[in-house]
C-alpha cells in the first residue's frame, strides 16, 4: 500500500531516492523603473511610473540636488506607481529621486530630475459663510431632489433637516442628497467646514454629512462623515459619468477619530491642481489625512450635503456651523475693504510643504509684526515689521529649512496680539 510523506528542504540541495531539491536563488536584482511621468500644478506635482517586478516606492524631492524632503510613500508592492507631492511653492524648479524597493529588500534610485511648478492658481470664487444671517445668502442654492427637507439658518448656523423612512442619498441611485450649492472657479482652493451634529447609526440605519466638489450633473467627488454600526468613519468617492457601481471610485472608508456621537467635527478639503486631500479633527486645530488623491475634475461649484440611508432611513438634521474658504473668516455678508477689527487668520494650506499663506486684517494704520516661532518660543523669523496701513494683507511663509513639526505665528498690531498654529509635514 503506498502512503505519502512530507518532505522539507531549506536553502539546501537534497535528494530522495529519485527526487531531488534545487534551492531557488535569492533575488538580488533590484526593479526596473519605466515610464516615468509627472503632472504638474502651481502647488503640486504628481510622479507617475513602473516597475518591472512589484515594489515599494517614495519620491525624494528638494530644491536641489540634496533633497530635503520625502513625498507621501507607498508601502504596498505596485508594478504601477502615483506619488503626489503637495504644498510647493508657485513658479520654482525643483529636484526629485525615485526610489523602490522590492519584497527581497533590493533597491534603486534614479538619476536626479527637474520639474517647473505652474503660475499660481487663480484666486478662488468660493466665499466664506459664517451662517450669521437670519436667512441663506443667495450665494447659496439649496437643492432638495426629493422635495422633503428643509432648509434653515437659525443661531448663526445652517440645518439640513430630513425626515425619515425614506433614503436621501448620493450613491448608486443618484444625487438624491439634499444639499446648498455654491458655484466656484476651477482653481485650488481650501475649504474647512465645522459641523455641530454628531453623526451616530447602526447596521440598518446610516446617516451622513460632508462635502461634494461638482464638475456638472454627474462627474462629482464626495468627501464626508458617515455612519456604521462601528462608529464614525471617514469616505471618500468619486462619481464618473454616472451612478452605477462601475461609474463609482472608492478612496477611502476608514474609521475616524473620537467615539460615535463625538461632536463638533470639522472636516477640510484641499484641491492643488489634480490632487485632492482630505482632513478630519474633532478640535478644529489638530488634523488627520484621510485620503489624498489624484482626480482631474473641471470645478464648477461646492455643495454642503446631508443624507440618511438603510432600510428605516432615521431622520436626521444635519447642523452647519460655518463654511471657510482658504483660512479667511470674514462672512459672506461682510465685504469691507478695511476690516471692522484686527484679525488673524489661520494660514492656508494647513498642514503646508514647504510654503503656506498667513492672512491678516489690521483697522488702524501703524507698526504690524508678523513673526514665527517654535514649540518652545524660539523666535525664528519677523515675516512683517513695519508700518502698515489700514487693509488686508497676506504673506507667504517659506518653511524649507525647517524640520516637520508644529510652529507658531504671532500678529502683534497696536493693542492686538494674536497666535495661531501651523504645521509643516515633509
Amino acid at each position: 500500500q503506498r502512503g505519502s510523506a512530507l518532505i522539507v528542504a531549506h536553502h539546501v540541495t537534497a535528494s530522495v531516492d529519485e527526487v531531488s531539491f534545487t534551492p531557488v536563488p535569492a533575488d538580488a536584482v533590484p526593479p526596473v523603473i519605466t515610464n516615468v511621468l509627472t503632472e504638474v500644478s502651481a502647488t503640486s506635482a504628481y510622479i507617475t511610473f513602473d516597475t518591472d517586478e512589484p515594489a515599494r516606492a517614495s519620491v525624494s524631492f528638494g530644491r536641489s540636488s540634496s533633497y530635503d524632503s520625502l513625498a507621501m510613500s507607498d508601502t504596498l508592492l505596485r508594478l504601477t506607481h502615483g506619488i503626489p507631492i503637495v504644498g510647493l511653492t508657485p513658479n520654482t524648479n525643483y529636484h526629485f529621486s525615485i526610489v523602490v524597493t522590492d519584497n527581497a529588500g533590493n533597491g534603486i534610485a534614479t538619476a536626479d530630475a527637474m520639474f517647473t511648478t505652474l503660475a499660481p492658481a487663480a484666486p478662488t470664487s468660493l466665499v466664506t459663510d459664517e451662517f450669521n444671517s437670519t436667512a441663506l445668502h443667495p450665494r447659496w442654492a439649496p437643492v432638495d431632489p426629493l422635495g422633503d427637507a428643509t432648509f434653515a439658518t437659525p443661531d448663526s448656523v445652517l440645518t439640513i433637516a430630513l425626515p425619515g423612512v425614506i433614503s436621501h442619498e448620493l450613491w448608486v441611485d443618484g444625487y438624491h442628497a439634499p444639499h446648498v450649492y455654491q458655484t466656484a472657479n476651477n482653481t485650488d482652493v481650501q475649504i474647512d467646514v465645522k459641523w455641530n451634529s454628531p453623526i451616530t447609526g447602526t447596521s440598518t440605519e446610516y446617516r451622513t454629512q460632508g462635502i461634494v466638489a461638482e464638475q456638472d450633473a454627474t462627474n462629482m467627488i464626495r468627501f464626508d462623515y458617515s455612519s456604521t454600526a462601528l462608529g464614525t468613519y471617514m469616505f471618500a468617492a468619486s462619481f464618473n459619468n454616472g451612478f452605477t457601481r462601475n461609474k463609482i471610485t472608492i478612496f477611502v472608508y476608514s474609521p475616524a477619530n473620537g467615539a460615535t456621537g463625538t461632536q463638533p467635527l470639522y472636516l477640510r478639503v484641499i484641491r492643488e491642481g489634480h490632487l485632492w486631500s482630505q482632513w478630519y479633527s474633532t478640535d478644529g486645530t489638530s488634523w488627520n489625512l484621510a485620503s489624498r488623491i489624484r482626480h482631474p475634475l473641471a470645478l464648477a461649484g461646492v455643495s454642503l450635503f446631508a443624507s440618511n440611508a438603510g432600510p428605516n432611513a432615521p431622520a436626521f438634521t444635519s447642523i452647519v456651523d460655518y463654511f471657510r474658504v482658504n483660512g479667511q473668516t470674514t462672512d459672506v455678508t461682510e465685504t469691507p475693504a478695511i476690516p471692522l477689527a484686527y484679525r488673524l487668520e489661520q494660514n492656508y494650506p494647513n498642514p503646508f510643504n514647504p510654503s503656506t499663506t498667513i492672512r491678516y486684517g489690521i483697522p488702524h494704520a501703524g507698526r504690524v509684526t508678523l513673526s514665527v516661532y517654535t514649540v518652545l518660543g524660539q523666535h525664528l523669523a519677523d515675516l512683517i515689521n513695519e508700518e502698515q496701513k489700514p487693509g488686508f494683507y497676506s504673506v507667504r511663509f517659506d518653511g524649507s529649512r525647517l524640520a516637520s513639526g508644529v510652529y507658531f505665528y504671532r500678529l502683534k498690531a497696536g493693542d492686538f496680539l494674536a497666535t495661531r498654529q501651523l504645521l509643516l509635514l515633509k
